[in-house]
Parts: C-alpha cells; sequence; structure tokens
C-alpha cells in the first residue's frame, strides 16, 4: 500500500467527501481528521467499510462497524467515538461484542434444544392472531393463560405425553364445552412444535384424548316469557326516555329489538353504518362478511323500525347505533369551555346494559343475545317456513351436494323475513306498522 494512502486524512463524517474516494488495485485505509483510531477502508471492489482502530491491555484491536451501504458516515463516526470513550475507560468493546456474540449462539442453541410450552405458545398465538378471526386469538390466548399455563407452562415440550392433557381435559369436565377447546388449543400448539421440529415427528398427544359430548343449547323464548320480555322492553324504554345523549343503553336496545327482528348475530348488527341498509331491496349489507353473513334479510316491520331510529338518529352520525363521542385529550378546567376536539365516531361495543336490565325486569336468568336468534328460527317455524328457507334467513350454508342447485332467491327471503319480522313485532308489541299487514316483495316496492 502507498505511503501516500497511509497517511491520508480526510473528514470521514461527511458523506461527500467518503463517496470521493475510488477504489484501487489494492485496499487502502483513510484515517478521519479529527477523530485518531477512526477510519474508513476501500476495497478493491469498491466496498467502503468504517472501523476503529484502538489498544487495550497493550493489545492492537481493529473493530468494523459497517460499511457505507447500510452506515451513513455521520452515524458511524458517532460510533466510533462511543468505542473509543468506552476504551478509555477500560473496556474492551471488540473482545466484548465476541463475547456477546459467543452467549447469544449458545442462548439460541439452548432454546431450541430445551424449548417450553410457553416458547412454542408465544409463537403460535402470535400466528394465529394474523391468520385467525381476532376474537378467537383472545378466547385462545385466554383458554391458555388460565387452563394450561399455569400447569404445564414452563414443562419442555419434548416432555408433554397423553396423560398430562388427559389429566388437564378431565380436570374440566364440569364445563365440557370449555373443556373441548382447551383441548383443541392444546392440541394446536403440540402441533406447532412437532412441525417446527421441537418435538419427535409422530401422533400428537392430543389425539389420544377424546372429547366429551356436548349438548346443543335449545334457549329460546316461550310463549309466556315474549310477553315478560316484550313488557321488559316497554318498560325499559319509559325508564331510558330521559337519559342524556352520551348514555348508549337506548342504543342497546335498539339493537337488541333489530336482534329479535332479524335473527342476525350481534356482531353483524352493532357495527352497521346507515350506509349499509339498503332500502330499496330490504337488506342490511354485512361488509366485511361476518361468520359467512354478507347480508341479513329485513322484514316490513325491521324496515319500519329502523325508520324510527333514523329519524331520531343526529344527521351526521354514520352509525346506526352509535357508541359515545369522547374528546380526545386531558381535561380542561372547570368552568371553561371544552374545546377538545372529539373523537371519530364509533359504534356500541356492547348490549350488555340494556341486556341484563331487560332479563331483570323481565325475570329471565339464563338468557342470552345469541338466544334471540333461535327465538327468531323458531318463530319462522310457527309461520310455516321451511328448514331451507330458514337456514337462508340465518345465512346457513346449504348443506349436502344438493345444496348447489338448490339456491334460496332474494325475494323468497326478503317475503319470509316479512312474515318472520310482522309475527315477532307482534309479540314484542312494538306497533311499527299499525295493519301488521304483510306484503308482498312487489307491492312492497
Amino acid at each position: 500500500m502507498p505511503a501516500s494512502r497511509l497517511a491520508q486524512k480526510a473528514d470521514l463524517s461527511s458523506k461527500r467527501v467518503v463517496d470521493r474516494f475510488e477504489p484501487s488495485a489494492t485496499a487502502y485505509r483513510v484515517w478521519d481528521a479529527s477523530q485518531p483510531g477512526f477510519g474508513l477502508r476501500v476495497a478493491p471492489s469498491g466496498v467502503k467499510s468504517f472501523f476503529v482502530q484502538y489498544r487495550a491491555k497493550g493489545i492492537s484491536r481493529r473493530m468494523y462497524l459497517g460499511d457505507t451501504r447500510t452506515l451513513p458516515p455521520a452515524l458511524a463516526f458517532k460510533q466510533a467515538r462511543a468505542v473509543l470513550t468506552r476504551v478509555d475507560d477500560g473496556h474492551d468493546p471488540l473482545l466484548e461484542r465476541q463475547q456477546e456474540s459467543v452467549t447469544a449462539r449458545a442462548t439460541a442453541k439452548a432454546r431450541r434444544e430445551a424449548s417450553t410450552l410457553n416458547d412454542v405458545a408465544e409463537a403460535y398465538l402470535e400466528t394465529l392472531r394474523l391468520t385467525k378471526s381476532p376474537k378467537w386469538a383472545v378466547e385462545a390466548k385466554r383458554l391458555y393463560d388460565v387452563h394450561i399455563r399455569p400447569h404445564y407452562g414452563a414443562q419442555k415440550i419434548a416432555d408433554i405425553e397423553t396423560p398430562h392433557v388427559r389429566s388437564l381435559h378431565q380436570r374440566l369436565h364440569r364445563t365440557p364445552v370449555s373443556a373441548n377447546r382447551v383441548r383443541a388449543v392444546f392440541s394446536a400448539i403440540l402441533t406447532r412444535a412437532i412441525e417446527d421440529k421441537l418435538r419427535p415427528s409422530g401422533m400428537n398427544p392430543c389425539d389420544p384424548v377424546s372429547p366429551f359430548d356436548e349438548q346443543e343449547r335449545e334457549r329460546y323464548l316461550s310463549a309466556d316469557e315474549w310477553h315478560r320480555f316484550a313488557s321488559a322492553l316497554r318498560e325499559e324504554r319509559k325508564a331510558l326516555a330521559n337519559v342524556p345523549a352520551s348514555d348508549t343503553r337506548l342504543a342497546q336496545l335498539d339493537a337488541i329489538i333489530l336482534l329479535a327482528l332479524t335473527g342476525a348475530r350481534k356482531e353483524a348488527i352493532t357495527r352497521r353504518r346507515w350506509a349499509d341498509v339498503d332500502w330499496n331491496d330490504h337488506v342490511l349489507r354485512v361488509d366485511p362478511a361476518h361468520k359467512g353473513t354478507t347480508k341479513i334479510y329485513l322484514g316490513e316491520a325491521a324496515i319500519d323500525f329502523l325508520r324510527e331510529v333514523e329519524a331520531k338518529a343526529k344527521a351526521a352520525q354514520p352509525f346506526v347505533f352509535p357508541g359515545q363521542t369522547r374528546r380526545l385529550g386531558e381535561r380542561v378546567v372547570r368552568g371553561k369551555l371544552d374545546q377538545r376536539p372529539r373523537r371519530s365516531a364509533a359504534p356500541i361495543s356492547t348490549v350488555r346494559p340494556a341486556w341484563e336490565s331487560l332479563l331483570d325486569r323481565a325475570r329471565l336468568e339464563d338468557l342470552r343475545p345469541h338466544d334471540l336468534r333461535r327465538s327468531f328460527a323458531t318463530v319462522a317455524g310457527d309461520v310455516g317456513l321451511s328448514h331451507h328457507i330458514i337456514g337462508g334467513l340465518l345465512s346457513h350454508v346449504v348443506p349436502g351436494v344438493t345444496g348447489v342447485y338448490a339456491k334460496r332467491t332474494d325475494p323468497a327471503l326478503i317475503e319470509a323475513a316479512n312474515r318472520v319480522a310482522a309475527e315477532i313485532s307482534d309479540r314484542l308489541q312494538l306497533h311499527v306498522r299499525p295493519d301488521h299487514k304483510v306484503l308482498s316483495i312487489r307491492r312492497s316496492k
């Protein structure tokens, strides 16, 4: 290397200066003019690398910081100064970095060789959050944290065997549905461990554990309960007549009534905007789809009820069932006009307060909002609809190969929705239509 190259000095914190150096037949170094020990190596290939030259305990060391493709000159200058400051304090930065690298590799190897159930579960639940519905991802994490982690979380994944799974499953025998969900989460985590080669390939320890039999819930409103539920609705509406605009219980009550009139799932109803209501086609569009539901068919009674809700709604409110519009930032001093900006409009997040008050008034202890969906199906059967049409109203997939040919048309489903919604409106005594006459889709348009 020419002596002129060795002695050459420049301002290496300047990108313009660094870019000026051209490669030669042999590698050469350039030293920074203001920071002793900070240099730039220019390789014959044109790659330019920053380094720090220092002595620690009488030993000369050269520590590379990075090349100009990823490390800006100004940042390299700061890093070099930090390294040299540590040298002045008695440290050996290069040796420490090498030791940290060895330790990190050893730790990673030990982690691979002795992964615990917690390690695999963490990776699996993160993947679940990205690939499945947010609701199931949250529920799977809850099941793991409550039932699996306390018993086997710290155990090595390779040591989990069928007796461990069976013991946990049988411990939850009083709640068979929950026990089966815990088993499903446990099985998925162990499958992930097998796929990642953290367990020997072969049978999943959960496979020999048979799920408990689950009895399908058949709760729906009886004739007497419809009457009590209707009375509770009237009393609740009177009780909430003068609540402030910030109270969302009226919106919750309206959402519950629409659930009863349509048989829809709660999450498909509570998030809807007015733009989703197709008044001409008598449908409430669900976008994105919720559990296969893309549209909810609206009978005449449901349409009239939505007209009532629309008449009460604020003009600028985009949601059918609006939530609270809180203000952003810290509270202002009392007595002064609150000029903080309001957060974006949002729908109601729950119907629980209004629902629990209804159950208390109606003296119904074991009813859930989803049971209104079963009640809707029961009423649909009472008015003479076939299972095929009821499935269409509830967005159920047509079973069997013949489902390809057994299409359910919108006019037929809307006509069916008219009949069911009119009957439910009568049972709830909503009186949204004076004569409650069921109209055909042709006449209703």
